[in-house]
């Protein structure tokens, strides 16, 4: 999430430049920014308390990577994720249809279990968007899931 979110700030920069609406050095000045809030954001899980997954899967879950201040109930939501798709995780499993969907259902099980409720601030997202979510922050961490077992998480 927080990928695309700076991905779309910087688009949205080059394309007031490209309208002529900005200069380039105001272009320089948010790219500055931006790289100042990207640093930072390399930070945010520890400020969080949360792992680099966990704060990746909290993103999901909680509709936004802009907000550090961490919700408990969100956290727990969270970590139950990261320990929950790991446990079904195999070689390739992106690419089989038949893993995806045991991990989509487990997702479902453990936000019904944790009795998880969609932010409300997010623009009233349903549950299916969120799973959507959580599935593709799975995809994006645990894609290539042998290697990283063995290696350390690279964001």
């Amino acid at each position: 999430m927080q990928a695309k979110l700076f991905s779309d700030r910087l688009h949205e920069v080059l394309q007031r430049y490209e309208a002529r609406q900005i200069t380039s050095g105001e272009v320089i000045e948010r790219l500055v920014e931006l790289a100042k809030k990207m640093r930072d954001a390399r930070r945010r899980n520890e400020t969080l308390g949360l792992t680099v997954e966990e704060a990746a899967f909290y993103d999901a879950v909680a509709g936004s990577s802009e907000d550090w201040t961490v919700d408990p109930k969100l956290a727990e939501v969270a970590r139950a994720l990261v320990t929950g798709i790991k446990e079904d995780l195999t070689v390739d499993w992106a690419d089989h249809e038949a893993t995806e969907a045991a991990i989509r259902a487990k997702i479902k099980r453990l936000l019904r279990r944790l009795a998880y409720t969609p932010p409300t601030g997010g623009g009233g997202r349903m549950p299916d968007r969120v799973v959507d979510d959580i599935l593709e922050q799975a995809r994006v961490l645990y894609r290539w899931w042998p290697e990283l077992a063995a290696g350390e998480l690279i964001l």
